[in-house]
């Protein structure tokens, strides 16, 4: 094998190498060596194979700043520079090279208050005896603000008497983060199957807050409140009181409510 033919291989071979050296990028304005001598202290210091490596460095007191993929380290050099230094810095650099990329975990999303929502709940009122219901709601916010309302119906859980009753209230409210307060007008119309049957209306107004709870889809609402009738009606049976309804309700909620 004749010697310029295994030069020629050498050669070659050195070529093939030089080709195939991972790429190195250094930006060091500043810092007391250069871009090259900190390219190669990194470059026997990580995998041979791979993307492009970026390394950032930038003055600072008493050293430098050296910033890659896996964040930013400070590197005090004190009176060292040339290839010295940047030995230090590509200690620090191939670190962060070889660490996972700092990668910003969003927080949780917090329940969307601006769009329309529906909810559906069961309710006890205090009556003479529990007034047990159920009611569909909906309600739309306006900023802070909100429009709501809703339609139910319910019945005496128990009592000398059999009444049934519908409820719809309108009304405003203020959002506070996950709390409402709001301000109804009512509507009840009662319905007594006991005897002569009979039918008549309640009228008032009422005041409530609501708690709504996010549970990764719905939201649970916790509600309390209390409702104010401006007429009462006296129910009579074998000529006695059966039943008189409140001038004030107090009452609890409890459901589910999906946005829209």
């Amino acid at each position: 094998m004749s010697l310029r033919f295994v030069t020629g291989l050498i050669v070659l071979s050195l070529v093939r190498l030089a080709a195939a050296e991972r790429p190195i990028v250094v930006d060091s304005a500043g810092a007391p060596f250069t871009p090259a001598d900190l390219a190669e202290e990194i470059r026997v210091r990580v995998p041979l194979a791979g993307p492009p490596l970026h390394v950032r460095v930038t003055a600072v007191s008493g050293g430098v700043r050296v910033a890659a993929a896996g964040g930013a380290r400070d590197v005090a050099l004190g009176d060292r520079s040339g290839v010295d230094a940047a030995r230090l810095v590509a200690l620090a650099a191939s670190d962060l090279l070889s660490a996972e990329p700092l990668v910003d975990v969003a927080p949780p999303a917090p329940p969307r208050t601006d769009s329309i929502s529906l909810a559906v709940l069961a309710s006890a009122a205090g009556w003479s005896s529990v007034l047990g219901g159920l009611a569909a709601e909906v309600s739309i916010p306006r900023g802070p603000w909100l429009l709501a309302a809703s339609l139910g119906g319910g019945e005496l859980v128990r009592g000398p008497i059999q009444l049934a009753d519908g409820e719809v209230r309108i009304g405003i409210g203020r959002r506070i983060g996950l709390i409402d307060v709001r301000v109804d007008a009512i509507a009840e119309p009662l319905f007594v199957t006991t005897g002569a049957h009979d039918a008549t209306a309640l009228v008032g107004g009422g005041v409530s807050v609501r708690a709504h709870i996010p549970l990764g889809g719905p939201r649970l609402v916790i509600a309390g409140g209390g409702d104010a009738f401006a007429t009462q009606t006296e129910y009579r049976t074998a000529g006695m009181t059966a039943l008189t309804t409140p001038r004030i309700a107090p009452w609890l909620r409890l459901g589910l409510e999906v946005s829209l």
